[in-house]
């Protein structure tokens, strides 16, 4: 049709053609809609994910380096804490913080949302092969720290895009006082 038909038409659109338009509306819009939010769901649940998935490549990276440049490992009984001595540097004490679900390097935050209950630093050293320093300390041959980190949640919806099982790495003590 062209707009001069339509505008010498004076009779309008009838009231059939509205209801008709109104129906295919009412069809169509709730299944855009639906496809639209869960476009935004799937990116939000995947960017956390990914954003999770950052985070704890980060700690490791961080952790890392603070290991192998320390001279002394003291763990925490309860596993949720170590303090790394250096030499010629201050010491730096990373822990698991319940009261806020972080990771703290000193009182600051390098890590959010990490299930603390199913997170820790263990040790896992060869207790006969070390060899004695001058002031009697035990410096060990072979030896590792499990990091365990879990971290929250995030996903409700979509339970495949969360970290369902607590992620375990492994750094080398070796030639490195552990008390």
């Amino acid at each position: 049709m062209n707009l001069r038909f339509i505008l010498k038409n004076k009779k309008g659109i009838s009231l059939i053609e509205v209801l008709l338009y109104v129906a295919l509306l009412g069809m169509v819009l709730p299944m855009v809609s639906t496809m639209l939010m869960h476009g935004f769901d799937s990116y939000k649940s995947n960017y956390r994910f990914i954003e999770q998935e950052n985070m704890i490549s980060n700690v490791t990276h961080l952790i890392r380096k603070d290991i192998e440049s320390a001279k002394t490992i003291i763990f925490n009984p309860d596993g949720k804490e170590i303090t790394l001595k250096f030499s010629g540097k201050s010491d730096k004490t990373w822990k698991f913080d319940s009261t806020d679900s972080t990771i703290k390097v000193g009182s600051t935050i390098v890590a959010r949302n990490i299930d603390v209950s199913k997170s820790s630093f263990d040790k896992q050293i060869d207790s006969l092969s070390y060899t004695e320093t001058h002031t009697g300390a035990k410096v060990f041959d072979k030896g590792y720290i499990l990091l365990t980190i879990k971290p929250v949640e995030t996903n409700k919806k979509i339970k495949n895009r969360n970290f369902t099982k607590p992620i375990i790495t492994e750094f080398s003590v070796r030639y490195k006082e552990i008390q």
